[in-house]
């Protein structure tokens, strides 16, 4: 039997950075990385928080996991959305749409290099200046 646990009402999160795209509005992108072969960007930490050492080891992984904040699509959230190519509306786990109870974006890109504090990504298909809020390696 489990235990009822008091639901925090809210989490903080800060970013560590943001990712530099040339992808600058929502109809631009493509709808996954899979889709967005070729498209080049960087994911930019922060300087003075230490994040040249959490960078450590992480060039060995051909992908990474970009844990961000969909900034843009902010507002009502939607439980019922139709997907692009559907006719029918389906719930909003059920797909990848930026209008989430939280807005926030888990994308897989290609890493291509890092320098310093910047990361050169491929495949991908966040909108330029998205907060990121976390990094992960990819392992298939």
């Amino acid at each position: 039997m489990s235990q009822s646990v008091d639901e925090p009402e809210s989490f903080s999160m800060r970013p560590i950075g943001h990712v530099s795209s040339p992808l600058f509005e929502k109809a631009s992108a493509p709808r996954q990385s899979a889709l967005a072969e070729g498209v080049r960007g960087e994911i930019v930490l922060l300087s003075g928080r230490g994040f040249e050492h959490a960078l450590e080891g992480i060039a060995q992984f051909s992908h990474l996991w970009v844990v961000f904040v969909f900034d843009r699509a902010l507002g009502p959230q939607r439980i019922l959305v139709q997907p692009p190519r559907s006719d029918e509306k389906r719930g909003v786990f059920a797909t990848r749409s930026p209008h989430r109870p939280n807005p926030i974006g888990l994308s897989v890109v290609r890493l291509l290099g890092v320098d310093g504090l910047r990361l050169s990504v491929s495949e991908l298909d966040i909108l330029d200046g998205s907060p990121v809020l976390d990094l992960k390696p990819y392992l298939p």
